[in-house]
């Protein structure tokens, strides 16, 4: 498919990979009554720019948007009850304690919001262009493959008081951020290590 896509109106549930693959696709209108989007729903979609998000979602598998080089924005409908956005793009839960996706084409730096509690699973899975993260104080789980199989990232920056401030935890999730980056860039695993900040 090229160009942009109406889902019709009577659809309730995309299932997952239903958009893999498709290259071409710019845009996608999702439907009123659209409560369901499974895991990897749109993944590689490389041209799509921009994800509206309507108002009776409440269920988002994992990845919806990942290898999307293209995409910018992810947006909630304001009257959603389960998810939201912040003013990047970025996908949360509704009282933005849990980081749901990241928008895999936004590139730079992102500092995530203070108050978020989880990074959840693969949340920037994908993300090729994206360079660096802090994150802060009140981050205590940084779930599997949060950050998978990022070539372009360089630095992750951790609030001195993040958790608690005791070093075995800090540490702890330092081990995890590097088999996170890692895990699935086994040909490059020493190149993305030797460029690869993580600051405390």
């Amino acid at each position: 498919f090229e160009g942009v896509y109406h889902i019709p109106g009577e659809v309730s549930l995309i299932q997952a990979w239903a958009f893999s693959g498709c290259t071409k696709l710019t845009g996608v209108v999702l439907p009123e009554w659209l409560d369901t989007i499974d895991a990897y729903a749109f993944d590689n979609c490389s041209a799509l720019t921009q994800l509206f998000i309507p108002e009776r979602v409440y269920h988002i598998g994992h990845s919806i948007v990942a290898n999307c080089g293209a995409l910018q924005k992810i947006l909630v409908a304001e009257e959603n009850e389960y998810f939201c956005n912040d003013a990047e793009g970025v996908l949360f839960n509704k009282d933005m304690t849990e980081l749901v996706q990241y928008p895999t084409g936004r590139g730079g730096h992102y500092d995530v919001p203070v108050g978020v509690t989880t990074i959840g699973y693969q949340a920037f899975y994908g993300s090729e262009s994206i360079t660096s993260v802090s994150v802060p104080e009140t981050v205590e789980t940084i779930e599997s493959r949060a950050f998978y199989g990022i070539r372009g990232l360089t630095e992750i920056k951790l609030s001195e008081t993040l958790g608690v401030s005791r070093t075995p935890i800090r540490e702890a999730l330092r081990r995890l951020l590097q088999e996170n980056l890692i895990e699935g860039l086994d040909e490059e695993r020493d190149k993305v290590l030797k460029k690869l900040q993580i600051r405390i």
